[in-house]
């Protein structure tokens, strides 16, 4: 069972140990940009003390540090995309066969000698979605949103996809993503991330998996990639077919200004049933379950489990890319979308699937290390089909 301060922390109110180094650190840098100031809330207690550290010896590299947080929250909710608008071909993966949780088969990055390139130009491979993941993932999750049972979804990336492709620049945005989260949390958990994805390194070409894909109604997209809310990965059963998560609605500060007081109290996201402040128009952002008799407002605190019959063929979303997630999501909802105006490129939405049918729709780190087809059919809806149930996600509602 969480501590009372670890629980508080869920709801982003900081612990007597996080206050006393986040004075520290205000006492030694000062005020810091919004991104900075959540990431500082939120981040493992151990890099925040070297923070610390490092502030009090050199005050220019946190604010170098500071300065690159917007931009690893740009990366994380997409607002900066990396383009894909390129001449090299695309190969989808040679096997779409889903590797298990660790696995090293994966699709893999390649190159060819172009024959009307000259000779030292490569042309290399990049990922491309894959079908298979994605039917797997709303198969297992019978086809419904797993925050309301809503059966109308899009199939989202928990890990952006445009972060997957191969960058061969040791300097270019997705090695920079990896390397500010160094800045925060522990070498072993980032490691433990990044293997979800880049079983062979970030310098390989990432996997695309049933893994990193989680079904969301899409009203419940739209509001996840904004910030809206997050999913804390709870537990995992014994036999890996039963992954419990928990949604906590995100709250963002009235008053963000260009630089914060790192002081400054998150608002709680205790009781919360909706999100104020993801969008900059319309009313509170709100999930209802439409699973519950009668339908009701999804709320923070609340439990839903996510059940695999096949852990092969439909494997359960990664409780590590969600830990990821987890703080991200938070960083994004307590200080905003960082709504940084970059080349979007093409094909890095998520795949929708609708009802009927399912179709396609078209840094550095300064901490880190030593410091000092056979495609499967979907079913085709009917006003007589029943949508199956057997794997749908259950919600279970902490005040009850």
């Amino acid at each position: 069972m969480a501590s009372p301060q670890q629980a508080d922390e869920d709801y982003n109110l900081s612990s007597d140990e996080r206050l006393g180094l986040l004075q520290r650190l205000q006492d030694a840098f000062g005020d810091g940009p919004p991104h900075f100031w959540a990431a500082c809330h939120l981040c493992d207690t151990e890099m925040l003390l070297v923070l610390v550290q490092i502030a009090q010896i050199n005050p220019g590299t946190i604010r170098v540090i500071a300065g690159q947080t917007r931009s690893m929250v740009a990366c994380w909710n997409q607002s900066a995309r990396i383009s894909s608008r390129t001449t090299t071909p695309q190969m989808s993966p040679m096997s779409e066969k889903i590797p298990p949780s660790g696995s090293a088969a994966s699709s893999r990055t390649g190159s060819l000698q172009g024959t009307d390139s000259p000779p030292t130009k490569k042309l290399k491979f990049s990922i491309s979605r894959s079908r298979l993941a994605r039917d797997s993932a709303a198969q297992r999750d019978s086809y419904r949103c797993v925050l309301t049972g809503q059966p109308s979804i899009d199939v989202a990336h928990i890990y952006p996809f445009c972060l997957i492709k191969e960058e061969s620049d040791a300097f270019g945005t997705r090695h920079s993503f990896w390397d500010m989260l160094r800045n925060f949390w522990p070498e072993e958990k980032v490691a433990a991330w990044e293997a979800e994805i880049f079983p062979n390194g970030t310098n390989d070409l990432g996997i695309e998996t049933a893994r990193n894909l989680i079904t969301l109604s899409k009203d419940a997209h739209n509001m996840w990639n904004r910030g809206a809310f997050a999913l804390k990965p709870i537990s995992v059963s014994d036999d890996n077919t039963t992954l419990t998560i928990q949604l906590f609605w995100q709250a963002r500060l009235e008053d963000i200004k260009a630089t914060m007081n790192l002081l400054a109290t998150p608002q709680s996201t205790k009781d919360l049933d909706c999100n104020i402040g993801a969008f900059e128009f319309g009313g509170p952002s709100t999930l209802f379950d439409s699973r519950k008799n009668p339908i009701r407002k999804v709320k923070s605190g609340d439990i839903f489990e996510l059940t695999t019959d096949d852990l092969e063929a439909r494997p359960l979303p990664s409780f590590a890319l969600l830990e990821m997630q987890w703080f991200l999501q938070r960083i994004t909802g307590m200080a905003g979308a960082a709504d940084v105006e970059e080349d979007w490129g093409e094909g890095d939405w998520d795949d929708e699937i609708g009802n009927p049918g399912l179709d396609e729709i078209g840094g550095t780190s300064f901490i880190s290390g030593d410091l000092t087809t056979s495609d499967p059919a979907a079913p085709v809806l009917g006003s007589d089909y029943i949508l199956p149930m057997m794997n749908a996600s259950k919600h279970y509602n902490t005040g009850e």
